[in-house]
């Protein structure tokens, strides 16, 4: 199993692969939100507009609590909805994508590495991720369902892959 994990799961092109293929699904998901950000976008010009006609109010003589608050609370949503806006940049997407492409590449070194040492140790290390696992012969393959938690973000229950 770990022989045919190694040859068929941690192939460089069938990570890249995977990867790729993750990249365009949230690349996609993402591109959904462009009537959210127009909204943002819409809120953040009429909050700029109403923020000037206070601070020209003031300028004219009425500087009461209320403006000066009304002033705050405008600009505290402005600030909000323009960190919002600056987190969905699109060369933010890509760093971000970037930032999980390093975490699974050193993540597969690091279980290639792994694969080397001696059953015990390899043994150990996968008892730590692994929960439940039951190999069903298929043809010349097997096929892994179960537990596990390979990368240690989390649980994954339901079919992996054959080896």
């Amino acid at each position: 199993m770990l022989a045919g994990l190694q040859e068929k799961v941690l192939h460089p092109e069938v990570i890249e692969y995977t990867l790729q293929r993750f990249e365009e699904a949230l690349t996609e998901q993402m591109a959904g939100l462009d009537s959210e950000l127009e909204q943002m976008r819409s809120r953040k010009a009429s909050l700029e507009k109403e923020i000037q006609n206070l601070t020209d109010r003031i300028a004219t003589g009425d500087p009461s609590p209320s403006i000066m608050a009304a002033i705050v609370d405008r600009e505290r949503e402005l600030g909000r909805i323009t960190d919002g806006l600056l987190e969905c940049r699109p060369d933010s997407l890509r760093v971000r994508l970037r930032d999980i492409r390093k975490f699974v590449e050193t993540r597969m070194k690091d279980l290639r590495c792994l694969l080397n040492f001696d059953p015990v140790t390899i043994r150990s290390e996968i008892a730590k991720h692994v929960r439940h696992i039951v190999l069903t012969p298929e043809g010349r393959t097997y096929r892994a369902t179960g537990t596990w938690d390979l990368l240690g973000c989390g649980s994954m229950d339901g079919a992996g892959g054959q080896s």
